[in-house]
């Protein structure tokens, strides 16, 4: 007979949230201490006080009455006639009445968009992924983490830093911050649904319009939702259209409101080059330089590996194929095959290695792991900012990058544990069969 649970001992918390609870506030550490040098740094805050669309948006806030602020509704946002973005005109018009033109408190309440951006990261990983709380909590931390340390390139009016570092004095980028909050948002609040059938898919629905309402960026991750409902082995078109009809009512209140309403455009094979920029940041460079050969190294080296693989070649030897192989593809290339043994180009050779083995890991583990969806959404919010320049265009994609890290990592450790797992279960079989003919 079970003895009667005694409430006053009962944990605060339970075990099984313990977990989440501790990367969300990890998560939440990590963005805060990456993120804040600039807000507190007043020369900063002195050089930035004077940004034209940071005091553009704030005299447009001061001088706006209700009708004006009613307007917003059905027609361009705060600051002209590109953009149809009611709740980021809210957010500023709300924080333009607050602080005027002291622009520091718009900078925290970026600071702390970011961080709950960072949480929900990581909460979004930890859902998806399988195996063992630890490792999702290790898989989803590491996410917040390369989140927050994803750079982009330099430009011509800024210099190469971390993102979320980078952005977070020129507040305007709120739009991106409030936009992807929703989003993450909505993706969590779905997979609970597809999952355990609560909350109703109404909420997650209504967190997505929200991010519609904040920027219009999150149109490209509607292209995660069918993927999400199949690895959930759920029904994917339900979902999909539901999501899919409110990126088409946003593009009816675009429309209609706001004619002018800039959107991706072609641009020839810039279009290409802009893509593969946001894709993978060191492809794009190194072939606007004309280097290829890593590249061809390691793709080819993927498919050797795998061929040796089928054909159960011990490890010793593919081990030491693979070593080989940059040394010949790089003589037949360059014409000088030392050329793999110089530290730059080792370098390159390792991180071309682990952007290709993920990538790899993730198509053999599609049907198991979550890194392949995201490796889809990286391609998708690429492809939204092909004409767009400027460092803010870069928080979805190191967002993304973020997310496969995580979910490639997490993919990894399971694949390792199911190798231990197979060769503890022959051992034991073996063990048995000797047992029994003995």
């Amino acid at each position: 007979q079970e003895l009667p649970v005694d409430p006053e001992r009962q944990p605060l918390i339970p075990p099984r949230r313990l977990y989440p609870l501790f990367g969300v506030l990890i998560s939440v550490v990590i963005a805060l201490s990456l993120t804040g040098g600039l807000i507190f740094d007043s020369w900063a805050q002195t050089k930035w006080s004077d940004s034209p669309d940071s005091v553009a948006l704030t005299h447009a806030g001061r001088q706006a009455d209700a009708s004006t602020v009613l307007s917003w509704w059905h027609g361009p946002w705060i600051e002209g006639e590109m953009y149809y973005r009611p709740l980021s005109s809210m957010l500023m018009w709300a924080e333009s009445r607050l602080w005027g033109f002291n622009f520091f408190p718009y900078t925290v309440v970026s600071w702390l968009m970011h961080a709950a951006n960072s949480a929900l990261a990581f909460l979004l990983l930890y859902s998806l992924c399988p195996g063992p709380r630890w490792q999702r909590t290790l898989s989803g931390i590491v996410a917040a983490l390369m989140f927050n340390l994803g750079h982009h390139p330099e430009g011509a009016y800024w210099v190469r830093a971390r993102v979320a570092w980078g952005v977070m004095i020129w507040w305007p980028v709120q739009t991106d911050f409030g936009s992807l909050l929703f989003a993450l948002l909505s993706l969590v609040l779905l997979d609970r649904y597809l999952t355990k059938g609560k909350p109703r898919l109404g909420w997650a629905l209504g967190a997505f319009l929200a991010a519609l309402l904040f920027k219009e960026t999150p149109l490209a991750l509607i292209a995660l939702v069918p993927f999400i409902a199949l690895y959930r082995n759920k029904r994917w078109l339900p979902v999909t259209l539901y999501y899919a009809g409110l990126g088409a009512v946003l593009f009816i209140l675009r429309a209609l409101f706001v004619p002018s309403a800039s959107n991706p455009e072609w641009m020839g094979v810039y279009t290409f080059y802009k893509l593969l920029t946001y894709v993978h940041l060191l492809s794009a460079e190194l072939l606007h330089g004309g280097e290829i050969w890593e590249y061809v190294a390691m793709v080819s080296l993927a498919g050797l590996i795998y061929g040796l693989w089928k054909l159960r070649v011990p490890a010793l030897y593919i081990v030491l194929a693979s070593l080989a192989w940059p040394l010949l593809i790089g003589g037949l290339l360059t014409g000088n095959p030392a050329i793999a043994t110089i530290p730059r180009e080792m370098l390159i050779l390792l991180r071309y290695a682990g952007v290709i083995g993920g990538f790899v890991l993730a198509l053999t583990t599609a049907g198991r792991e979550p890194a392949l969806i995201f490796i889809i959404g990286l391609f998708a919010v690429a492809t939204a900012n092909v004409n767009r320049i400027g460092p803010h265009y870069w928080y979805y994609p190191v967002w993304m990058w973020g997310m496969v890290d995580g979910a490639v990592l997490n993919a990894a450790i399971n694949f390792v544990r199911d190798r231990i797992a197979l060769k503890k279960q022959a051992g034991e079989a073996e063990v048995e069969k000797a047992s029994t003919e003995a």
